[in-house]
């Protein structure tokens, strides 16, 4: 698909979706006198939005009419005291003529589920009314028995629904229940007397009424309802015997008989987001941890390549959370992506299925490192976090010799050949970069999507690296730590004057880039008035072991930090990077345990240390570096001073990130259903270890069988002989 055709379908995106989430049709609440109560309840119900996308169709009644406009909502007083049920939809329909063409009637007293206002389909453009899931009419029941009555709350009923069904619609020859999302228009002009001659006249103008199995509404204080008398016998078979949810029924009446209500297993009906990462990990890697972990409200799939340094995508792995090592899914690509692909069908074809098979409703994307750009043309709202440089800059960090902010083609064919800190993406020539960099930034700017930045100076770099930014906004919002993180991280004491000596420690890689050689040059002068402590410094940290007053510990758990800098009492932390960082985890980490840091005067750096008030900047060199830490070595009032303003400081944690990250990312304005890992149809989710084709031939499936049997047999060494015997003479009479 060009890049013209991929755009439209991003365009018609943007102009379908409400920026706040909301349903795309009105929601009508419908009550009758004496039902206060109940509509009070409904309207509790309503999304924060409804003002705008709310009114009420009741009776001339002054307590309904008083709830409403308490609301704020407009009040449509045109239905009669009381109802004939079998003329509901008539009187409705009828009463919304002229005044709305689509819209989801709730009716007062049901109790519709989770995020019900979005998880309505209103997409079927020849559908009269689209029908969610109910108790008490036949057609509609999630029992087998519309008369059960439930032994579990209303959400517990949906998520259980949530688990077992699998977000489709199906034809139904009647109306089903009192609360549907309706086309008023395709029932303009019927002159029917009940709802069995409406459905009737539906059908005669070639429009349907649908049940979705995306969307369960509690009526169970409402009487039973009977299918139409009207109805052929061969439907009413159909709807009693080979209702498509006949599975689910009897497994559901069970749960709920048993008032059997869900386990953690079976997660809350929530909308689904998709982070699109690399495998690394680093920063960016627990970034999206931080994320999902804070992120309650979605459930959030990762999908990340899998590769080697000649090919970052050979492989594409989708994961159920940012810390599990076991794909959901994996495809293994014809041709890999050797960096990022400017288009690769099979990558699209695989992201397609992902976004409907797992119901996707927002992207974030954190790096493009083995994928395809392809992932910025869904029709799917989605931003882009700026943790660094790439696809831009293939060295990723923007620097050679010094941060870069401009990078025409010769300069990037001179970088590509002599900067030393291009270490990844050997295979591809300039002429790809470049393009690369067209087609990314036409991306961005025509399908106007959003750019997340966690510093200003990474805001700052990317537009003048990007020119084309100019006009295009880009966000600051910066990372937060996980609370569990911050709690142990309490004010770490400090160990000023406890020997005399400066106390130091450095946090984090000392790979070459994170400073390795500017700490070499000063670990000899600083053993005359400081001690340094070298946490998680890796493999590097032994190139400083055998130095005076140097403690090395090279690896430790997140969760183990607290303890390990109470432990080493450290008067001030030292950062040491030479290239500019897009924020610094181990900053935020030295500041929420009330440590001062100096750090070099780069990138995030400079953007997030205050001189004197947090921190202190010094240039990267040996000779700035020891005159600042000579002068707080003899200064720690300076220190204690600092200190006592980070104790007073309040940290960022991930749940203010996620929650920046939502409102600039909202939920769609469609719903789709929670994702079920190994789900096939209805009948519940697959729940065991064998896959089998249903297209297969019966012999087929029993030949392929014992060749499994057969070669585990073989490949078990404790298995007694008997049993080793009795398989093979199995095998023997079976192919005989």
């Amino acid at each position: 698909m060009s890049l013209a055709c991929r755009q439209g379908l991003t365009k018609q995106r943007t102009m379908t979706l409400d920026d706040r989430g909301a349903p795309r049709v009105p929601v009508c609440l419908v009550a009758f006198q004496g039902e206060g109560a109940a509509l009070a309840c409904a309207l509790d119900t309503l999304p924060p939005e409804r003002e705008q996308q709310a009114f009420v169709l009741c009776s001339a009644d002054p307590e309904l009419e008083s709830l409403a406009t308490a609301a704020g909502l407009r009040c449509v007083p045109a239905l009669p005291a009381t109802y004939p049920r079998e003329s509901y939809w008539c009187l409705v329909s009828a009463a919304l003529q002229g005044s709305v063409e689509r819209c989801i009637v709730l009716r007062a007293g049901a109790m519709p589920g989770v995020a019900w206002y979005r998880r309505f389909p209103v997409q079927e453009a020849d559908a009269a009314a689209i029908f969610p899931l109910s108790v008490r009419h036949p057609a509609s029941s999630v029992f087998a028995d519309p008369a059960h009555e439930p032994n579990l709350l209303p959400d517990e009923i949906d998520r259980w629904l949530n688990a077992y069904t699998s977000a489709l619609a199906f034809d139904i020859p009647c109306f089903a229940g009192e609360s549907a999302c309706i086309d008023v228009r395709l029932m303009h002009g019927a002159s029917a007397a009940n709802d069995a001659e409406l459905a009737a006249y539906v059908r005669e103008q070639g429009n349907l009424l649908l049940l979705s199995d995306n969307i369960y509404v509690d009526d169970r204080t409402f009487p039973v309802f009977s299918l139409p008398s009207s109805l052929y016998p061969a439907v009413q078979t159909a709807l009693s015997r080979r209702h498509p949810l006949t599975g689910v029924r009897h497994a559901l009446q069970e749960l709920s008989s048993r008032g059997e209500a869900p386990t953690a297993v079976v997660p809350p009906v929530q909308p689904a987001r998709l982070h699109i990462s690399h495998s690394w990990g680093g920063g960016l890697g627990r970034w999206v941890e931080d994320f999902v972990s804070a992120d309650t409200g979605h459930r959030n799939f990762v999908l990340r390549p899998i590769g080697d340094l000649t090919a970052f995508g050979q492989t594409l792995a989708l994961y159920g959370s940012a810390s599990s090592t076991l794909p959901l899914r994996t495809w293994t690509l014809a041709v890999p992506i050797l960096s990022t692909a400017i288009a690769h069908h099979e990558y699209r074809q695989l992201l397609n299925s992902i976004l409907t098979e797992f119901g996707i409703e927002s992207i974030i994307v954190s790096s493009l490192i083995g994928h395809a750009l392809d992932v910025l043309f869904t029709d799917i709202p989605l931003l882009v976090v700026c943790h660094d440089y790439y696809p831009f800059c293939p060295p990723i960090l923007a620097t050679w010799g010094s941060p870069c902010w401009n990078c025409d083609a010769q300069r990037l064919a001179n970088c590509l050949q002599n900067n030393p800190g291009h270490r990844f993406f050997r295979y591809e020539q300039a002429s790809h970069w470049l393009a690369l960099r067209a087609h990314f930034s036409r991306a961005l700017c025509e399908s106007n999507i959003p750019l997340v930045a966690p510093s200003a100076s990474v805001a700052e770099r990317m537009c003048s690296l990007m020119p084309v930014l100019a006009d295009h906004a880009v966000h600051e919002i910066a990372h937060g730590l996980p609370q569990a993180v911050l709690d142990g991280l309490t004010d770490s004491a400090s160990g000023v004057g406890s020997d005399g000596r400066l106390r130091i420690v450095v946090l984090g890689s000392l790979e070459t880039h994170k400073g390795a050689d500017l700490l070499k040059a000063v670990v000899e002068p600083l053993a005359s008035f400081a001690s340094l402590v070298l946490v998680g410094s890796g493999s590097n940290g032994d190139a400083f072991v055998d130095f005076p007053h140097v403690e090395v510990l090279a690896h430790y758990e997140r969760e183990d930090l607290g303890a390990l800098l109470n432990e080493a009492r450290p008067d001030i932390g030292l950062l040491l990077s030479v290239v500019p960082e897009t924020f610094s985890y181990t900053l935020s980490e030295l500041h929420a345990a009330g440590i001062p840091v100096a750090a070099t005067a780069l990138g995030a750096f400079s953007d997030r240390i205050q001189e004197g008030e947090n921190g202190w900047l010094y240039s990267p060199d040996p000779e700035s570096l020891l005159a600042l830490l000579h002068r707080l070595a003899s200064g720690p009032r300076e220190i204690a001073n600092v200190k006592a303003n980070l104790v007073a400081m309040v940290p960022r944690t991930a749940v203010d990130m996620v929650a920046d990250y939502n409102r600039l990312l909202p939920a769609a304005a469609g719903y789709l259903p929670r994702p079920k890992e190994g789900a096939s149809g209805y009948g519940g989710a697959r729940t065991g270890n064998i896959n089998i084709n249903p297209e297969a031939s019966l012999r087929d499936v029993f030949r392929e069988f014992w060749q499994y049997v057969r070669k585990k047999v073989d490949n078990t060494e404790k298995l007694p002989r008997p049993i080793v015997r009795t398989v093979s003479w199995l095998m023997g009479v079976i192919y005989k």
